[in-house]
This record gives C-alpha cells, structure tokens and sequence, in this order.
C-alpha cells in the first residue's frame, strides 16, 4: 500500500464513522423533538465532521468532560 492509497481508505472510514455517528445523533434529536424538548445528550466525544455539520444546520453545542462520567454532548435546538 502506498501513501495514497493509505489516505484514501483512511478518509474512507472516517466519512463511514462519521455518516454513522451523524445518523445516531439525527435519532436522538428526532425522538426528544417527540418528548417536546429543545436539547439532547451524546455521551461520546463528536467527530469534527459531525461537530461542524450539526452547527453549520444551526444546532448549539456544547462538551462537558469530568473524570466521574466522562464526556457529555449537549446538543440545542
């Protein structure tokens, strides 16, 4: 495998994780618009690509990290 083609699967698999990921949080956003709320929480770091895409669609975000409980994403609407 040459760098090229090192690149191109790593790409790859980050664009698969992060289709994934945006995907999981689409639910998550869809089921407490359902429960009448105005935010959710991700208990997992965003990946930038998805970090970027849910601002860019007008979504607050905000990170939270202690060593108790880890990370957790709120995300606002």
């Amino acid at each position: 495998m040459n760098a090229k083609e090192a690149r191109e699967r790593a790409n790859s698999l980050t664009n698969t994780k992060a289709e994934k990921q945006y995907n999981e949080i689409q639910r998550l956003i869809e089921d407490a618009v359902k429960r009448s709320t105005f935010e959710t929480y991700y208990y997992e770091s965003l990946l930038p690509a998805v970090h970027t895409k849910l601002v860019n669609e007008g979504f607050d975000i905000s990170d939270y990290f202690d060593q108790r409980d880890g990370t957790t994403v709120t995300i606002s609407w």
